[in-house]
């Protein structure tokens, strides 16, 4: 493994992109001294490879377990009026959302101006975790204005979609959602609560929806593992 001008540990990388490209989705790798000793090279030079493959979604490297092959990343389309969940699963993901917290919460600034309420007004506030094809990828966390027709739902109703719940029986017209993205260093709680890697970077997602009258009904931000999923949007005239 001498290429003249390439930086080791990317003749590295290339080494272990071909050999990972034979593994399945899932397979575990040798720990790091064994790979290092295998590819001959120093320890320092494997981790900065394998790290590069984590950071592009080729490798997972979980908290405090060993590293694995992952598949493709999970496409999320984004529509009007179907959620994320909603969408993987029409996309043939297997995807299940976990209660992690609920309850009639005060809105403080933020929440107030995206719902469009007063500063502590009650909202409904509704913390979840997204899992997809068995590996948790999202930390979910949604305000809703109506309060009161939220509070009285148990865990296993709340970890249904709320748009199903806002269009079905509380009889909403949604007329649009608007989103924004950003990336962040993972923050140290949700890589434990996402069993990721605290080198990968998170995709977070803000999404305000709005009914007929332009109320809106809905705000919610995403906090998503950036090596396992992307989102697609679609844009017409």
């Amino acid at each position: 493994m001498g290429e003249r001008g390439v930086p080791k540990y990317l003749q590295v990388k290339a080494a272990l992109l071909t050999w990972i490209d034979d593994l399945e989705p899932g397979a575990a790798l040798p720990s790091e001294v064994e790979l290092a000793h295998d590819f001959a090279v120093s320890r320092v030079t494997m981790r900065r490879a394998t790290t590069e493959l984590v950071l592009e979604g080729r490798l997972t490297r979980s908290q405090g377990k060993v590293t694995r092959v992952v598949g493709e990343k999970i496409r999320i389309p984004v529509l009007l009026g179907r959620g994320h969940t909603e969408q993987m699963r029409a996309g043939g993901y297997e995807v299940s959302r976990e209660v992690l917290d609920h309850g009639v919460a005060a809105a403080d600034r933020r929440v107030a101006g995206e719902l469009e309420v007063a500063p502590g007004a009650e909202v409904f506030a509704l913390r979840r975790r997204v899992v997809a094809q068995g590996m948790p990828i999202g930390l979910e966390t949604t305000y809703l204005a109506r309060a009161a027709d939220f509070a009285a739902l148990d865990a296993q109703e709340l970890a249904g979609s709320t748009y199903a719940r806002l269009t079905g029986p509380l009889g909403v017209t949604l007329a649009r959602t608007t989103e924004r993205v950003e990336t962040t260093p993972i923050p140290l709680e949700a890589a434990q609560a996402l069993d990721a890697s605290s080198e990968v970077t998170a995709l977070v997602v803000h999404r305000v929806t709005v009914d007929a009258a332009g109320r809106p009904v809905e705000y919610s931000h995403v906090l998503y593992r950036g090596d396992r999923i992307t989102l697609s949007y679609t844009l017409e005239r």
